[in-house]
């Protein structure tokens, strides 16, 4: 029998459309690699892929809110600091204090067998008034049942920085109120200081401007001039002449002042915090309120300058050892 030849035949094979490929981390790195090295599959199955950007998925990318409040204010003390007195009296809203109107004035006698010398004693009095200070504010119920319970702390907390800032603007107006001297160094002024209350001063404050061009002169003790923090935190201190250097930027630009500690009386109290719910308007009501006494006690010991400059500068020799 003849061979049957060889049938001819065509097979179609089907093949179905490739499904996105699903690819782990480690996988899509493996991938991006030998796409760089050159490997053209790992390069199409990348190219396949549709990017997921960072907007595309914000429902699952929230910001995320600190709770250390930017912005805050800490109020340095300095003019408190030097002049706080006793505390304020428990009750009234003034203070009277006795003061002297004449005080004694002896002399040598004649001899040990004469009359003695006699004039009257006065003591009068000086009255000084209570002040109140207050900030108050209402705060929707719902702000504060919905956020950081902290945000009441945080506004009474620079309220009460405020409190603070409101005693050095009034200490410094005291202060500014004494009298007014006509030397234009502090070497001369401490002179004129002695010459009109028979002291040295306590203390010098300054304006900023007025520290730092004795500070580039060179009049400031150099072993402090850097400044040391304060009970407040932030204060400069610094001497002259061995006379402490407050620098109180209350005073006002070109201003300085002579004084002793006992010349100004301020006192305060600690601020009271109140809160209280308005049930009507469903608020949070919350107020700071504090108190506080602000008198002159020895006008005379006050001196005032306003055109500081410096004079020659203080000599910081050292001995070496020979």
């Amino acid at each position: 029998m003849p061979a049957t030849p060889p049938v001819e035949t065509t097979m179609i094979v089907a093949a179905r459309d490739r499904q996105p490929a699903e690819l782990s981390a480690g996988q899509w790195v493996d991938h991006m690699i030998r796409a760089r090295q050159g490997d053209r599959d790992a390069h199409q199955v990348l190219a396949a892929l549709t990017e997921t950007l960072s907007t595309d998925l914000g429902g699952l990318l929230p910001p995320q809110y600190e709770r250390t409040v930017i912005g805050e204010k800490m109020t340095p003390r300095p003019l408190y600091e030097t002049f706080r007195s006793r505390p304020i009296p428990g009750v009234g809203l003034q203070v009277v204090k006795p003061k002297w109107t004449t005080l004694p004035a002896g002399a040598w006698a004649a001899n040990v067998d004469a009359d003695a010398t006699t004039s009257k004693a006065v003591i009068g009095t000086q009255a000084a008034t209570v002040l109140r200070w207050d900030w108050a504010t209402a705060i929707s119920w719902a702000v504060v049942q919905r956020t950081d319970p902290a945000v009441i702390d945080e506004i009474y907390g620079q309220a009460v920085q405020n409190f603070y800032d409101a005693v050095e603007l009034k200490i410094a107006g005291q202060v500014l109120a004494g009298p007014p001297g006509t030397s234009t160094t502090l070497g001369a002024a401490v002179g004129e200081y002695w010459t009109a209350c028979k002291k040295t001063p306590d203390v010098i404050i300054a304006a900023p401007d007025v520290w730092g061009k004795l500070a580039d002169a060179h009049q400031l003790n150099t072993s402090v001039a850097a400044g040391v923090p304060s009970a407040a935190g932030t204060a400069l201190t610094s001497s002259f002449a061995g006379v402490p250097v407050i620098v109180s930027g209350n005073l006002g630009a070109t201003k300085a002042a002579l004084a002793t500690r006992r010349a100004v009386d301020a006192r305060t109290t600690e601020p009271v915090r109140l809160t209280a719910n308005a049930i009507g308007a469903l608020n949070v009501e919350l107020a700071v309120v504090g108190e506080g006494l602000f008198d002159t006690d020895y006008n005379n010991e006050l001196l005032v300058l306003t055109a500081v400059v410096p004079g020659a500068a203080l000599e910081t020799t050292t001995t070496k050892a020979k």
